[in-house]
């Protein structure tokens, strides 16, 4: 598993098929009630080798698998870390790049 969390940091997210919500304490111990799934409309073929991570603005979640081409995209509302996956998911990543870390930097 992946793991990021919220640029607020109430939220942690995980890898899977799609990405697995769960909402931080004040403490920051994880609320495991709070387990929301997300699916992509695309799923992912491997749940066990998925990179997972928000972007340098904490707008975007981005969601790759190991060794796919292109990488799953949702919005993250600031509020509720609820996500919604964008119209442009899933979006082709550029030939020879890292992946999910070349987005970071984007």
């Amino acid at each position: 598993w992946g793991l990021a969390v919220s640029a607020n940091g109430r939220t942690l997210y995980g890898a899977s098929t799609g990405v697995i919500a769960y909402s931080l304490n004040s403490d920051g111990s994880i609320n495991t009630a709070s387990r929301t799934t997300y699916n992509s409309s695309a799923p992912l073929g491997s749940a066990y080798r998925s990179l997972v991570g928000v972007g340098s603005g904490g707008q975007y979640l981005y969601l790759q698998g190991y060794t796919e081409p292109s990488a799953r995209v949702f919005l993250i509302n600031g509020s509720t870390g609820a996500l919604t996956e964008s119209p442009a998911s899933p979006a082709p990543l550029a030939a020879g790049s890292s992946g999910v870390t070349q987005l970071f930097l984007q």
